[in-house]
């Protein structure tokens, strides 16, 4: 096992580990946004009853 292949591998796991830090941060701005949506929409709907 040489230098390099070492180096790629902990690259590897790094470039994983921000993948998956995306990811979580991906998903809890989709959920934000959906909550806002709703209410957004929510609101809307209300306003229309008047």
């Amino acid at each position: 096992m040489n230098f390099s292949t070492i180096s790629i591998r902990l690259r590897a796991k790094r470039y994983d580990f921000t993948r998956l830090f995306d990811a979580k941060h991906h998903a809890k701005c989709l959920i934000w946004q959906r909550k806002s949506y709703g209410s957004v929409k929510h609101i809307a709907l209300n306003n229309d009853k008047k």
